[in-house]
């Protein structure tokens, strides 16, 4: 019983629920995703690279790997007790941001550089405010990682995740945005934030 992975470890219970959540939400709008056609595609190589590649390993591959095995025992920390609690709470708060941010896009979801058929630009709801809350889910939920996970490697993988989302998706994404819906895509950015959706930019 003593080698059970979750055995007298909470850490690692906690960051296995929070990323069942995540595959929750997001399973069935990828399944999705892939079963509708598209109206503009826009292929960016590194963009693939980052989010079938690098992104994968970082949010998913080494968090799973130091819950379920001891490659990074190396990189373990100390971390007071205390640290669970604010951990979690950022973890949940990013869980409820992606779920009313899927919840809000409803069928105009799409993962890939592509305008799905009969995609309407959304502005309203979490969108009202800030065009990438997804994006700001993310952030969250790494955060919440980091303080969570008493690891030098598997803490803060998701928040290497999040700053290539910065730096090579959300730029992509928006110049994609801004070719397709033209005018209306400008006004939106205008009046709204990247990120944050609870105040005015």
């Amino acid at each position: 019983m003593d080698d059970f992975p979750f055995t007298g470890d909470l850490p690692r219970l906690l960051l296995a629920l929070g990323l069942l959540g995540v595959f929750l939400v997001r399973i069935p709008k990828l399944v999705r995703d892939y079963s509708i056609g598209a109206t503009a595609r826009f292929p960016r190589l590194l963009d693939r690279v980052v989010v079938f590649v690098l992104m994968p390993l970082f949010s998913i591959v080494i968090p799973l790997t130091w819950i379920f095995s001891p490659a990074f025992a190396f990189a373990d920390l100390e971390r007071p007790a205390w640290t669970v609690v604010p951990g979690v709470l950022l973890m949940i708060t990013g869980l409820a941001v992606l779920r009313r941010s899927h919840a809000d896009l409803g069928r105009n979801y799409c993962g890939r550089l592509e305008i799905i058929r009969d995609a309407e630009l959304v502005t309203s709801g979490i969108y009202r405010h800030a065009r990438h809350p997804m994006y700001l889910a993310v952030l969250l939920f790494a955060l919440g990682q980091a303080v969570l996970v008493p690891n030098g490697i598997a803490g803060p993988s998701m928040i290497v995740s999040w700053v290539l989302i910065h730096l090579v998706r959300v730029p992509r994404e928006e110049a994609m945005m801004e070719d397709y819906y033209g005018d209306a895509w400008r006004e939106y950015v205008g009046r709204s934030n990247r990120y944050w959706p609870f105040r005015r930019p």
